[in-house]
């Protein structure tokens, strides 16, 4: 069983909403709207350090990918599908 929370209005306000009730794992994407998805795993992990945190995105760039796990992601998966 797992809760789940898509907050299409953005990463800010799905950090808010993080805060009251931490989950086990927080999926997150590179390029959202508003703030990215590095910057939302640097304040993430700052606010709850055994967070664990992972990209799912399309971008497979070396430098995105070290500045994602540099900023506390664990892990970073590449969907296959191209974007639209």
């Amino acid at each position: 069983l797992f809760d789940y929370l898509d907050d299409k209005s953005g990463l800010e306000e799905a950090i808010e909403k993080i805060g009251f009730d931490l989950p086990d794992v927080v999926l997150t994407d590179i390029g959202l709207p508003g703030m990215s998805g590095v910057e939302g795993i640097r304040i993430l992990k700052e606010r709850h350090p055994d967070l664990r945190l992972l990209m799912l995105t399309i971008y497979d760039d070396d430098e995105v990918i070290f500045a994602a796990l540099c900023a506390g992601a664990c892990g970073y998966l590449l969907k296959k599908t191209p974007p639209a």
